[in-house]
């Protein structure tokens, strides 16, 4: 057993097998068998009994496997929450309790064939893989299959295999596993070895008792096989005749409604993507870190509802956050369907019902927001958490850049720290009564496309309104994003790496534009793409000192306005340098970028602009691809579904002369230029970490303390504010 120091706030426990290679066994592939039974998520399944106790709540997956010709690995991975690092030796245990249940049970071929048959409907319905992964794979392939399996051998069932099944099972024995706890608090024991990735452990033999416990261990009563659930397929017709971008069917002062059928791909799958937008989250860091939690809790109670369908291999879902509200994406074919199901619901008992199955996971997920039920002590184990994870963030000195960027740039922004902070004081009765509000009061986006009809659309569309039974939102309780005109020049923030102990230091250097039309956004991203190779070559050329690690330059819209910014890394152990010298090295580049813009020909340009075109106008690889643009569209409520089109037809009225003088407009001149820079200074301290902001104070700021940040507040009082670029559709 071993004991290894964590990164950051990643505490895991993990178990390793070695045995043969599996690899000639890929027409069974019993490895997969086993994985599917331990990463179920079901009732009487090994995760849902980790998230009963509370030991483990991540929805991430705990079976991974790893196949040369020479060997094969498998290995359980388990994310350890607070309480769960407190009763490691009993984790193991029911780790061991469920792979005897599975000895015992023996390979149950029913399951396999539903494993089959998800496998086939994955394959069927899988969204395609740009050409270069489709090479790559096949060129391994090559090597491991039978030519008629290339292109399905690893990802096709072919044969029943229980014999293998057995023996893979037979391999998991606690001698040989290899069992290895990551944390970064182990008391008082001490790690005194290095590893070859400067990772301090130790090693410490498992107690003879442990493992002849871990032999014997009787399968715990709570383990039962999967309760059965069936998904029957109707196809549905689309008519001939489809719009080439959204419509929209249905709007309110409640929701508003886009669809768009596909004809295109011609599969059965439909994409359901929904924005539930509360005015909460925008009104304090304490409402912002809440609106997380609510989301990671809901996922964590909706996963034993939800994972039926996930593990026909027909449906996806994904529940995550927004600024403004939270986000479901559900995707699969779109079915009328009986299910059998000992729950529901609508009522507790053996009912066969009829839904869609796209509106019956959106109900269900809707039902756990609206009636959210959470133990104290699930609220603490979440908090916690969560916590950890504002931490981890804002401890990254490139995060934190970014997020102090936002929060002078934004009218309203709550960086990591804030909601680490505010957190710390939330109760159990604030987080009841956020999430009894949560649903009172939305604004509902929602996008159906794919093989959908119009009626089914609208019918999902009113059943998520119907049981939600929200009002609007107030008018004057939704703040619009807005974003702060920097002032002319360049204004400084600086800061402290939060973590004393690391010695990497950031500059991040932002010239605010303008506000977005589709012909600025393109200038600047054509301008963009020549800076950046220009970039990377002076990097290579002109740092043989290694005064920055790493470099990188990009452009943004930030809610409406334009902006680009170039980033440096170093370490703050090359103690020849500041971060001052790391901004005159990108000043000084952005002197040579000039000059060789001047040299730049329009037939240099003309190149540029075909890798653009090229690039804008190739053909979606699936109705996803498609999708997410239109998504993005109606998220920014700016609903330009053409936007491809409209910056084809600007790129080619762009001119080099007009590239050049926006370049120089933007960067060199006094009426325009706005800049802000960010340093995140490293240290390396044995000093315990504090988190609070440290500003930096230096002989610069006398001479001009307006340009200098240390109240960001105070600072952007000052601003003015650009006019909402957005609003709901009614």
């Amino acid at each position: 057993m071993y004991k290894i120091s964590a990164l950051k706030h990643d505490e895991q426990l993990e178990i390793t097998w070695v045995m043969p290679s599996q690899l000639a066994l890929y027409k069974s592939k019993p490895y997969r068998y086993i994985a599917w039974r331990i990463r179920s998520e079901e009732k009487g399944s090994l995760i849902h009994y980790l998230h009963e106790k509370l030991w483990n709540i991540s929805n991430e997956k705990i079976f991974y496997s790893i196949h040369t010709i020479a060997y094969s690995l498998v290995k359980i991975s388990i994310s350890l929450s607070i309480k769960g690092k407190q009763h490691i030796k009993e984790i193991l245990d029911t780790i061991f309790s469920y792979i005897n249940w599975l000895k015992k049970e023996d390979p149950q071929k029913e399951i396999y064939d539903k494993f089959s048959q998800s496998s086939e409907n994955n394959f069927r319905y899988f969204d395609e893989e740009n050409p270069l992964d489709n090479v790559r794979n096949l060129c391994i392939n090559l090597h491991v299959y039978q030519s008629r399996d290339y292109i399905t051998g690893n990802r096709i069932y072919f044969e029943y295999d229980p014999e293998a099944i057995t023996k893979i099972l037979n391999y998991l024995t606690p001698e040989t596993a290899n069992i290895m706890i990551f944390d970064n608090d182990f008391g008082n024991l001490t790690l005194d070895k290095l590893d070859s990735w400067s990772k301090t452990y130790t090693d410490i033999e498992v107690p003879h008792e442990w493992l002849e416990h871990w032999k014997s261990v009787k399968p715990l009563p709570d383990f039962h096989l999967p309760e059965e659930s069936l998904y029957i397929e109707y196809y549905l017709e689309l008519p001939e005749k489809v719009p080439k971008y959204p419509v929209k069917l249905y709007s309110s002062n409640v929701a508003e409604l886009w669809y768009l059928p596909d004809i295109k791909f011609g599969l059965t799958k439909t994409y359901m993507y929904t924005h539930l937008i509360s005015s909460l989250g925008l009104q304090s860091p304490e409402n912002a870190a809440l609106m997380t939690m609510y989301c990671n809790i809901i996922k964590l109670q909706a996963v034993e509802e939800l994972y039926p369908a996930v593990k026909s291999g027909l449906y996806t879902y994904d529940i995550s956050v927004s600024e403004k509200g939270i986000i479901i994406k559900i995707s699969g074919p779109m079915p009328i369907v009986s299910i059998y199901s000992k729950q529901s619901y609508i009522v507790s008992m053996y009912i066969i019902f009829t839904l869609f199955i796209l509106q019956l996971l959106l109900l269900i997920i809707i039902k756990y927001m609206k009636y959210l039920e959470v133990t104290k002590e699930m609220f603490e184990i979440i908090k916690d958490q969560q916590i950890n994870l504002y931490h981890n963030t804002f401890t990254k000195p490139g995060k934190l850049a970014e997020d102090m960027k936002l929060c002078i740039l934004k009218l309203v922004h709550y960086t990591y720290v804030d909601m680490y902070n505010a957190l710390q004081n939330v109760s159990f009765e604030d987080f009841k009564n956020f999430a009894n509000s949560f649903t009172n009061r939305l604004y509902i986006q929602c996008l159906m496309q794919g093989n959908v009809t119009q009626d089914s659309a609208f019918l999902s569309i009113q059943e998520c309104i119907e049981l939600l039974k929200c009002d609007s939102l107030y008018s004057n309780t939704m703040q619009s994003n807005r974003i702060f005109q920097l002032l002319l020049g360049t204004s400084y923030y600086k800061l402290k790496n939060i973590n004393q102990r690391d010695p990497t230091s950031v500059v991040v250097n932002t010239y605010q534009i303008d506000v977005t039309s589709i012909e600025l956004s393109v200038l600047m991203r054509l301008m963009i793409m020549i800076m950046k190779k220009q970039l990377s070559m002076q990097y290579q050329l002109k740092n043989q000192d290694n005064l920055i690690q790493h470099i990188s330059c990009d452009c943004t819209d930030v809610d409406g306005i334009l902006e680009y910014s170039i980033s440096a890394t170093y370490s703050v152990e090359n103690k020849l340098y500041s971060t001052e010298d790391i901004k005159k090295w990108m000043d000084e580049f952005l002197i040579f970028f000039r000059d060789f813009l001047n040299k730049f020909s329009e037939n240099d340009l003309d190149d540029v602009k075909e890798r653009f075109r090229i690039f804008k106008q190739h053909a979606d690889m699936n109705v996803g691809d498609e999708i997410n643009r239109n998504w993005d569209e109606i998220m920014k409520c700016e609903y330009m579904f053409d936007r491809h089109e409209r910056e084809i037809l600007a790129l080619n009225k762009i001119k080099i002369d007009e590239l050049i003088e926006w370049f120089d407009k933007y960067t060199w001149d006094e009426n325009y230029m706005k800049q802000l820079s960010v340093h995140i200074i490293g240290t390396k301290s044995d000093k315990m970490p504090s988190i609070a902001l440290e500003y930096i104070i230096d002989e610069h700021q006398h001479n001009d303390e307006e340009k200098y940040i240390t109240k960001v507040g105070q600072y952007k009082k000052n601003l003015y504010a650009y006019p909402a670029f957005e609003g709901y559709s009614n």
